[in-house]
């Protein structure tokens, strides 16, 4: 009876729930993830759910409030993120030091990647749509779809 009750009980607010299916309904549209941790604490800030939500796609790590944590400490919880696959960088946003390092970051370290990603992606995908404008309207042709034509006022 104990078990049965312990296996009913959802242990998450009702806010963390719905913003885990948010994340979980928006990840296909995003390429890579920023995730944003707290410096003074960095593994006790993440969210034990991400690793397996996000899956293989490409992550970036901010250590925020960097200025308030040690900053050796900072560094050695940077050099374990990197040893494990990610990008990751200490910041302040609130200064905005070390902001000038995140698209550095993104394009030296990242971007090879998403690149590999979207190469590979294409490759096993139709090609994109192709437009032509009428009367000031563009129509949309997507190739290996059911011709139904969706016309949208150009801008």
């Amino acid at each position: 009876m104990a078990e049965d009750l312990m296996r009913n009980i959802q242990w998450f607010p009702g806010h963390m729930t719905k913003t885990r299916r948010m994340i979980a309904a928006n990840l296909s549209l995003v390429d890579a993830v920023v995730e944003i941790l707290d410096a003074r604490i960095p593994q006790s800030s993440r969210n034990p759910e991400m690793d397996g939500m996000v899956g293989a796609k490409p992550r970036l790590l901010l250590l925020n409030k960097a200025d308030m944590a040690d900053p050796a400490a900072t560094s050695r919880w940077i050099s374990a993120y990197r040893k494990q696959g990610f990008v990751a960088l200490g910041v302040d946003c609130r200064s905005g030091k070390g902001i000038s390092g995140f698209a550095p970051a993104v394009r030296e370290q990242l971007l090879p990647e998403l690149l590999e990603r979207r190469a590979a992606h294409a490759k096993t995908t139709p090609a994109p749509p192709t437009s032509t404008t009428r009367s000031g309207c563009t129509a949309w042709s997507l190739p290996g779809w059911k011709s139904t034509s969706r016309w949208t006022a150009a801008h």
